[in-house]
């Protein structure tokens, strides 16, 4: 089974290197930058702060979709010059309005608009700041075959969406 977002978007790192490949050898290899790769989170405002920041799917998706760069690059030597994180804060969704969150830091609405970052912003400065890559033991245990690795811990279905959607493990 391949994950999804709660907005219905697909998570599946290995398509992201299909796509890569592809757009090299279709079109004489050129430059590539990603400009915006992230995943929502459902929020319905009843999180508190330390439930909003503890984003660890958000967090595994970026660690997959990176590792997955790497290969991209390393092994068909996709020229992939930038990959860009939506987004650096939430912001609003013109369809969800403030439910759906992308950002790498909370905007605490109730509190004066205050910014806390989450887990996976702080994963990733640590990652950047480590000057070091992702190596495949950062995913033992999830999906073979470059599948998304497990998100969330729980499963469930939002009332007015069909679509299969992952709570924060605090739901």
């Amino acid at each position: 089974m391949i994950s999804s977002t709660s907005m219905g978007i697909v998570i599946y790192p290995d398509g992201l290197k299909k796509l890569l490949k592809h757009i090299k050898d279709e079109y004489m290899n050129p430059e590539i930058y990603i400009m915006e790769n992230g995943m929502d989170e459902l929020d319905d405002g009843n999180k508190t702060v330390t439930e909003a920041i503890n984003d660890y799917g958000r967090k595994e998706f970026i660690k997959s979709h990176i590792l997955i760069m790497g290969k991209s690059i390393r092994m068909d030597n996709v020229r992939l010059k930038g990959y860009y994180i939506w987004s650096l804060m939430d912001n609003f969704e013109w369809e969800k309005g403030y439910r759906e969150r992308f950002g790498l830091y909370y905007v605490d609405f109730k509190d004066d608009m205050k910014r806390h970052m989450r887990s996976s912003g702080k994963w990733l400065r640590e990652f950047l700041d480590s000057k070091e890559s992702l190596h495949k033991c950062y995913f033992e245990g999830h999906r073979e075959k470059g599948y998304a690795p497990k998100l969330f811990d729980k499963e469930y279905l939002e009332p007015d969406n069909y679509r299969l959607n992952y709570a924060s493990d605090f739901m």
